[in-house]
């Protein structure tokens, strides 16, 4: 955790917390469940913290292998990012203090990322097969509420 001071009311300076990335963003286990006719995974069960009291939209999302996606951060919305099938690497910055972290995904290790407001994403295919990704978002799209983020690479 990080304090910082930002100007008050005449001479006074309030303090204010920025929280470390990996304090930010949640990581939540999944249990896939497979048998001899396909496999079953829930994505979201409603139990996860911080969900908004309205419904934002829920989508898919794909990448080939070799490419990536997003490669922004939104100021309103929070989302929730499973991957269904393949490899990829999510990164992650602080768009505020620049800390920067990188969780590798595998469809068969499901994990479900929580990504708050501030913390620009890219998901960067490093798998041999297209992958699928759950999105949850607590907002409904927005154009003005994805700002584009250029990751260094």
């Amino acid at each position: 955790m990080v304090t910082h001071s930002i100007p008050g009311k005449g001479d006074q300076f309030l303090p204010f917390v920025i929280m470390e990335l990996s304090r930010r963003i949640q990581v939540i286990t999944r249990k896939k469940i497979v048998n001899e006719s396909g496999w079953f995974l829930k994505t979201m069960t409603g139990a996860e913290e911080n969900l908004p009291s309205t419904f934002g939209e829920c989508y898919i999302s794909s990448g080939l292998p070799g490419q990536w996606r997003a490669s922004h951060y939104h100021n309103l919305a929070t989302e929730w990012f499973t991957l269904l099938q393949g490899k990829c690497m999510l990164k992650l910055v602080d768009i505020k203090t620049g800390e920067k972290k990188n969780i590798q995904l595998d469809a068969d290790k499901p994990e479900t990322i929580m990504v708050p407001p501030g913390i620009a994403h890219l998901f960067e295919n490093n798998g041999d097969c297209t992958f699928i990704l759950s999105v949850y978002s607590s907002e409904r799209f927005d154009p003005s509420d994805t700002v584009l983020f250029n990751f260094e690479k």
